[in-house]
């Protein structure tokens, strides 16, 4: 806070980090900045979708869920349980 006047940081409530980011290192330290906060979101996305797609094909296994969560394809992924896990993402994202 003490880089950049209180102004800009009311003016820029939702990007403070890059605003500052290009601040002290110009644009190009904003644009690392934002790429290395997507890969960050992507892994927590990628990260969340293999363990929801295990626990859902546990619960399969173990009879809590519906069979049908645990059906596997020929490489032994639950595409099933994935599926129902990105319509459920997205329709999330959709409604906030």
């Amino acid at each position: 806070m003490m880089v950049l006047p209180m102004q800009t940081i009311y003016d820029h409530p939702s990007d403070m980090l890059a605003e500052m980011a290009g601040e002290l290192g110009g644009y190009g330290f904003k644009a690392f900045l934002c790429a290395d906060a997507i890969f960050i979101l992507c892994g927590g996305v990628l990260t969340a979708l293999v363990g929801v797609s295990g626990l859902l094909g546990r619960l399969a296994k173990d009879r809590v869920l519906p069979e049908v969560f645990g059906y596997t394809n020929a490489g032994g992924s639950y595409y099933i349980a994935i599926t129902i896990f990105v319509i459920v993402a997205v329709t999330l994202f959709l409604a906030i």
